[in-house]
């Protein structure tokens, strides 16, 4: 039966938006995979477009230690830490790595800390103390220094956790090797216990299974550290490495008595929510939210907050400039599956963006304008929002792309690149198969991103675009050109 056209219609594809799918993907399907949304805060843009996506940055080998990396930090006077099996290295600014001392453990994350003289490290068991003038590393031996997991300074004093407890200990000022057994505070507002701590505008912040609570340095002559008037808050943390500081607060995965999988940031000292229910819809779906880790990094302006779920083999971010969540993924080059992002934790030395590698002792350089993951496809994904009209069938007559073209490569992979784009019609259960459309050689600066008769869409569509070629990506809008009407 021929088709009854009723009248012709443009209609915006939406670039603008979040990832995570809600738990019908026929309410709302989009994703962002290594893609992150930068505005026009001019709002002068092309079209009037508030912004456009662009690419995550990719990533090459700055340093490599040994298999398995368990921390990574850059001191306050520029010198870059890495440990990685049973063995603390130094890495120059040229990335070569030299061994500096040797842990008794050989698995487990280490947290670190300096003074400006000393380097303290902890890796659940022992307590470590490098010595920045001279290179010494020596285990901590003071009988009265606990088993922590977290180590942060402020005010003169190394601050550690007990582990499984709700107490942290202080060391002697500017001393990690010195530790008085009665220079303990217990964290009193719940009987939870303290996993994670963050110094913060000379302040603690004690993340506890069921609650948060600050303190201060009193500068009382028994202990110096007192809770902040006000300071309580009754959202804990889920998972004791996720706390990360970003953009003049800090950031949380929470556990409470109604549940978890909710991210907070604080504003002052109240919890505020930025998570979105499709995000939180999708961590109640994972076993596993314990052993979440976060970090944070900025770059080019964007602010992120990441959380990597190794259980599941995620990573999500966070802008905290957009208020927008997206993707980061590594793409299995043998299974074709996405994976958890390779960099795991982000530290900043050297002028450089660097992070330590999720399972080895590899230490990446991130960058804005490398288009791989140190040679490996870095693939970017944009799944639109719905393109519809109510119950209305759409007969799409052309897909138009508005997207950065002329960007290919003199030579080699990427001199003719292109985008593919396939779509749903059925809330985005099943896809149709990938078409392929290019987007410029290098200078052909006015080539148009077009695909024609893509048939109909009876309860509307849902378009897809992946782009992997290894060149800059710079999504900025499309419309589709639809007839409604009915067979």
């Amino acid at each position: 039966m021929p088709r009854k056209a009723q009248r012709q219609a443009s209609i915006s594809l939406q670039v603008l938006g979040s990832s995570a799918t809600l738990r019908s993907p026929n309410v709302d399907a989009q994703r962002a995979i290594n893609l992150r949304f930068i505005p026009d805060e001019s709002k002068q843009g092309k079209g009037g477009t508030p912004g456009y996506f662009t690419s995550c940055p990719g990533f090459t080998q700055f340093a490599t230690t040994g298999t398995i990396g368990r921390g990574i930090y850059a001191t306050s006077g520029g010198r870059l830490l890495v440990v990685a099996d049973d063995t603390l290295y130094e890495i120059s600014s040229a990335g070569v790595a030299t061994a500096r001392g040797t842990l008794s453990t050989s698995a487990g994350a280490v947290d670190m800390a300096d003074n400006g003289q000393q380097v303290m490290l902890v890796d659940g068991t022992f307590a470590y103390i490098f010595t920045l003038a001279t290179n010494a590393f020596d285990v901590v031996t003071d009988p009265d220094c606990p088993a922590s997991t977290h180590v942060v300074f402020v005010d003169g004093y190394f601050v550690l956790n007990v582990d499984g407890t709700g107490q942290y200990m202080i060391t002697a000022l500017y001393d990690g090797s010195s530790v008085d057994s009665l220079d303990f505070r217990t964290v009193e507002g719940s009987p939870d216990d303290l996993i994670s701590i963050l110094a913060d505008h000379r302040e603690l912040w004690n993340f506890g299974t069921a609650t948060v609570e600050v303190h201060y340095n009193s500068g009382n002559a028994d202990f110096p550290f007192e809770a902040v008037q006000g300071a309580y808050i009754e959202h804990g943390c889920a998972a004791a490495y996720a706390p990360a500081k970003l953009n003049n607060t800090v950031f949380w995965l929470s556990n409470d008595a109604a549940g978890q999988g909710v991210v907070y940031k604080a504003e002052g000292y109240q919890p505020v929510r930025v998570s979105t229910f499709a995000l939180e819809a999708e961590l109640a779906t994972y076993s596993t939210l314990s052993d979440a880790i976060g970090t944070s990094y900025m770059l080019d302006g964007s602010r992120i907050y990441q959380l990597s779920f190794p259980t599941e083999g995620k990573t999500w971010c966070y802008d905290s400039l957009t208020d927008l969540w997206f993707q980061r993924a590594y793409r299995n080059t043998t299974s074709g599956a996405f994976e958890q992002h390779k960099a795991q934790k982000y530290t900043f030395c050297f002028g450089k963006s660097l992070a330590l590698d999720r399972s080895t002792g590899t230490v990446w350089e991130m960058s804005s304008t490398v288009y791989t993951d140190n040679g490996d496809p870095l693939v970017r994904v944009r799944t639109c929002p719905y393109v519809a009209q109510g119950t209305t069938t759409l007969f799409h007559n052309e897909l138009r792309l508005d997207i950065e073209t002329g960007v290919g490569l003199v030579t080699g992979d990427g001199s003719d690149p292109y985008v593919e784009v396939r779509w749903s019609d059925d809330g985005a259960h099943t896809w149709s198969n990938y078409i392929s459309l290019p987007i410029g050689k290098i200078g052909e600066f006015s080539r148009r991103v077009r695909a024609y008769s893509l048939g109909s869409s009876p309860n509307g569509r849902v378009y897809e675009i992946l782009y992997s070629a290894p060149t800059k990506f710079n999504l900025i809008g499309g419309e589709v050109l639809v007839e409604v009407g009915q067979w």
